[in-house]
């Protein structure tokens, strides 16, 4: 039976598992939970709060970098403690080992389901040649939370002799050029690569493949 609506320590029972009360206010409810067997069962039923929120945690780390749990991860863990303390009522033995596990699987649903929220890697897109140059390119640009991460897939002819390196290079919106990467060719191959800028990807306005005497012979305008 939840804890009566009149009660003022009826909500107090997270607060007081997560030890998020102040030292006077625990007492008065420790006090309170030797009168009021509804606030004592609902203390129960999310005694294993903390330790599901560790789990979040590690899940977390081990995801994505960039991943954030969903804003509602404290509710939703807070309803699967109390429901899985009312279904262990019925377990014994092997079966309260079933529920912790279906719990924990629960749990790195929930974390995984954030990653709808994490930004969507932006489809490639080609760069235009500037002047005669036989070589062409994919790039795509994915903004991320310390700036944007960045693929570029470049092709050569098969019959291309120059082996001079080639560098990436961003353009801010202060028009200041930032070389984030260099390359050699490989003749007839496409050569990936993945480089990275802490400009975020609103503010960057060109995003430039220059050859070795700094002449733009690739560029994308956004």
């Amino acid at each position: 039976m939840p804890a009566l609506a009149d009660d003022e320590f009826s909500t107090w029972d997270a607060a007081y598992v997560l030890g998020a009360l102040s030292p006077e206010d625990r007492l008065a409810f420790e006090v309170h939970l030797r009168g009021c067997p509804s606030c004592t069962r609902a203390v129960r039923e999310v005694a294993g709060l903390p330790g599901l929120l560790a789990r979040a945690d590690i899940a977390a780390d081990l995801v994505d970098e960039d991943l954030q749990p969903p804003d509602d991860l404290l509710r939703r863990l807070l309803d699967a403690a109390r429901r899985d303390r009312r279904k262990r009522r019925l377990l014994t033995g092997s079966g309260w080992v079933a529920a912790a596990a279906s719990l924990a699987a629960l749990l790195l649903v929930l974390v995984l389901g954030s990653r709808t929220t994490t930004p969507n890697v932006a489809q490639p897109n080609a760069m235009t040649p500037v002047g005669s140059t036989p070589l062409t390119a994919q790039i795509s640009l994915t903004g991320v939370s310390w700036g944007t991460k960045i693929e570029l897939k470049c092709t050569y002819p098969a019959d291309y002799s120059d082996d001079e390196p080639y560098s990436l290079v961003v353009v801010g919106d202060d028009e200041h050029e930032h070389q984030i990467g260099t390359w050699k060719v490989l003749p007839g191959k496409t050569a990936t690569m993945n480089a990275s800028t802490d400009l975020s990807d609103p503010d960057i306005s060109q995003v430039l493949v220059k050859d070795a005497d700094g002449s733009t012979v690739l560029t994308l305008n956004r």
